[in-house]
């Protein structure tokens, strides 16, 4: 449960922090977005929080930037008075800070290798779209006019969408690559008995 909670807990801190990312474009990195005590939040250290949040989630959540904002002074409230009480220590907590800290090395790291490697042409688009038309409601006998006006409002999402896949399929290869040096052993037996 702790480890669940501290999961969402992260995310939800990069979430909020990354609404902030807009702002970048009207201010400079180092003006003060947010203060609460002593502790100041620059736009450039939320920036440096951003690439690690997907841009579905930027670009959802920068139309309500004043209640994220909000949200991450409450947390920074929460952090400051935990802190005071002598929670950085708890066992609990050590071990899930242990727990996202690799989760997050592991994710930059694939997303410096792998991630950011990956691209969709324009010519994968259109033979995605021209090999799917029943996916786009497009059947034979319609006027070239209205194919490409469909193509036009689809493409987009087309290449976001093979965009993912081709992240999913880099990095599941990538792993196996990885997988393949090393030395693992896993125990079923134990697996079978975890409850």
């Amino acid at each position: 449960m702790i480890k669940i909670a501290a999961k969402l807990f992260f995310i939800g801190v990069c979430l909020s922090i990354a609404v902030i990312s807009y702002a970048e474009e009207k201010s400079g990195p180092n003006e003060t977005v947010a203060k609460v005590n002593d502790t100041v939040i620059t736009v450039k250290q939320v920036n440096n929080i951003i690439d690690s949040v997907p841009g579905d989630f930027r670009s959802i959540i920068k139309y309500k930037k004043t209640g994220l904002v909000n949200d991450i002074v409450d947390r920074e409230i929460l952090y400051q008075n935990a802190i005071k009480k002598g929670y950085e220590n708890d066992s609990d907590v050590l071990s899930s800070l242990k727990m996202i800290k690799k989760q997050l090395i592991a994710e930059w790291y694939l997303k410096k290798e792998v991630s950011d490697n990956a691209v969709v042409s324009d010519v994968e688009v259109k033979e995605y779209f021209d090999k799917n038309p029943d996916e786009f409601g497009i059947s034979k006998g319609q006027a070239q006019s209205y194919i490409d006006k469909k193509f036009m409002k689809t493409k987009d999402s087309i290449r976001e969408s093979l965009l993912m896949q081709k992240r999913v399929d880099t990095v599941r290869l990538f792993i196996d690559e990885l997988r393949s040096n090393a030395d693992i052993t896993i125990n079923q037996d134990v697996i079978d008995r975890i409850e």
